[in-house]
């Protein structure tokens, strides 16, 4: 189906108003959503195949699935998903319902069971969320009046308590029985699992879930897209024990997924051409939508129908009581007429026609009595036979539905037989890919060793070298260290000799010094003595004299 719906989708460009559907921003989810246009028309031709369309006073043009069960209700056969894109997403496993459970609402009809109503904004899912006590349900949301009126917008502010989400107000409150049966609880350690189903809660605890669960409803828009936030995904993790895993939503999506804004053109036009009346009692019946119809306006049909009803009245035709009673006041009128000529005639004829008048009112009289007891007679039997047939259509319609039942039932254990086989046959696959990936990982870790191993023979291979090599390196290094050890003594032999050398010659110059000081030191003490000598030779002089210059200062 979802094939067919994205060729027909596409070949819907053409046929509707040009307004594009652009996917989400994510590069993930690029091959998710192409730019086409969805309409009614397009929901009719897929969903026509699968089930029924109708029109409903209220609701307008509406659809009611094929071949289930007594006990369907929207949103149960199928699963949760935790989507990178949009957040918590059914994957439906019902054949039909990549659309009704990703546009539009859901309505439970006391008479016609439950109705899909046509809505042009994709979400991840239409329903209203409660959580406590360790449980999560949900509840197909229903077409509030703000739906009705053209926004697919969704709400946070659903109240069970206040007209049990306004179904009250629609239906009675005895509509509250078929409605708790519709919620589905399971808890929240499996809300999770593929089969989440066989953890599901019975429906008769649902009354008192309910009451002791608050509403969680909490759709976002995020780049003018709806994204279902409701359920807390670290809470699931923490109660199942096991990390949910995020899948890209190309993987589970398989419809075009509409804007907010577009969704919401779409709905103002498709509204007007095949929405029904929100001042019209949800009481009334649906009636069947020919296909010849189907792309025809509601006015338009609304219209022909009235022609069609005022073309098929009869003309007025009269009564046999009316012509009796004509054909009495044509004699009474008659038998008064001549009122002086009976006067004439005497007594005697006016009793005569008093008689007669008198024996034709028994007569009519008696023929009306007649005819009025044949109608009641007739009327008894139709009567009779009306409610045998209706008594016939209710057995047929209720072996019908017992057949459905045991057929959905039968449907229900070959499905459950076959998913236990399925899941047996997973299991197996399972068993069997963990064998092969056993042995594949034994040969690989035993592929492993043997390169372990060579690559430690190697390693003691290159080490060995290595020490060869080393040893080598160090023999040669000896032999380089001890040559250069014994050219350096001879270096060193040949240094010190010449510093002997030098240090002899050095000693030679040193005494040559020596006795050149020693020839200088005499030499200056030669010079001393002989200027000591002089300075005594001069001092004695000068002695001399000054002895003489007294002596002549005496004689003086």
């Amino acid at each position: 189906m979802s094939r067919r719906l994205s060729s027909s989708l596409l070949a819907a460009v053409v046929a509707l108003s040009p307004i594009l559907l652009i996917g989400t921003s994510a590069p993930a989810t690029a091959q998710v959503n192409v730019n086409v246009n969805v309409g009614f028309d397009t929901f009719y031709d897929e969903l026509s195949p699968y089930g029924d369309w109708n029109h409903h006073p209220r609701w307008g043009d509406v659809w009611r699935p094929r071949r289930i069960g007594a006990d369907f209700r929207p949103y149960s056969r199928g699963y949760w998903v935790n989507t990178v894109e949009y957040g918590w997403t059914w994957e439906t496993e019902d054949p039909w319902g990549d659309v009704p459970y990703h546009y539009g609402r859901w309505v439970f009809d006391p008479s016609d069971g439950w109705l899909w109503v046509p809505g042009y904004t994709w979400a991840p899912a239409w329903v209203v969320w409660r959580q406590g006590g360790g449980n999560v349900g949900w509840f197909p949301m229903p077409p509030d009046d703000r739906f009705l009126a053209g926004s697919d917008v969704y709400r946070d502010d659903w109240n069970w308590d206040r007209g049990y989400f306004g179904y009250s107000d629609w239906y009675g409150p005895s509509v509250v029985a078929g409605l708790t049966a519709a919620w589905t609880f399971v808890a929240l350690d499996h809300f999770a699992d593929r089969d989440y189903y066989r953890y599901a809660r019975p429906r008769t605890q649902a009354v008192n879930i309910i009451n002791n669960t608050t509403n969680i409803t909490n759709y976002v828009t995020v780049n003018n897209r709806i994204v279902n936030r409701s359920v807390d995904v670290v809470q699931v993790e923490r109660a199942s024990g096991r990390q949910i895993q995020r899948v890209a939503a190309r993987e589970v999506v398989r419809t075009p997924i509409t804007t907010v804004d577009a969704g919401r053109q779409v709905a103002t036009r498709e509204r007007e051409r095949h929405g029904g009346d929100v001042r019209a009692p949800a009481r009334e019946r649906v009636t069947p939508l020919p296909a010849a119809e189907a792309r025809v306006p509601v006015r338009e049909r609304r219209s022909a129908q009235v022609e069609r009803n005022q073309q098929a009245q009869p003309g007025t035709q009269q009564q046999p009581d009316a012509q009796d009673r004509n054909g009495r006041g044509n004699r009474d009128q008659q038998a008064t007429e001549p009122r002086g000529q009976q006067l004439q005639q005497g007594d005697a004829a006016r009793q005569r026609e008093e008689r007669a008048a008198q024996q034709q009112q028994q007569q009519r009289e008696e023929k009306q009595r007649a005819q009025t007891e044949q109608r009641d007679r007739n009327a008894a039997q139709q009567q009779q036979g009306e409610e045998k047939q209706r008594a016939q259509t209710e057995q047929r319609d209720r072996n019908a539905a017992q057949q459905q039942q045991r057929e959905q039932r039968t449907r229900d254990d070959r499905a459950a037989a076959q998913r236990d086989a399925e899941q047996q046959q997973q299991r197996e696959r399972d068993q069997t890919e963990r064998q092969k990936r056993s042995q594949a990982d034994q040969q690989q870790q035993r592929a492993a060793a043997q390169r372990d191993a060579e690559r430690q023979q190697q390693a003691e291979q290159q080490n060995r070298a290595r020490i060869d090599q080393a040893e080598r390196q160090r023999r040669s290094q000896a032999d380089q260290q001890e040559q250069q050890q014994r050219a350096q003594a001879e270096q060193q032999n040949e240094a010190r000799r010449a510093q002997a050398a030098q240090q002899e010659q050095a000693q030679q110059q040193q005494r040559a010094q020596a006795q050149q000081q020693q020839q200088r030191n005499q030499q200056q003490a030669a010079a001393q003595e002989r200027q000591q000598q002089q300075r005594a030779q001069k001092e004695e002089e000068s002695n001399d004299q000054k002895e003489e210059r007294q002596r002549r200062e005496r004689q003086r």
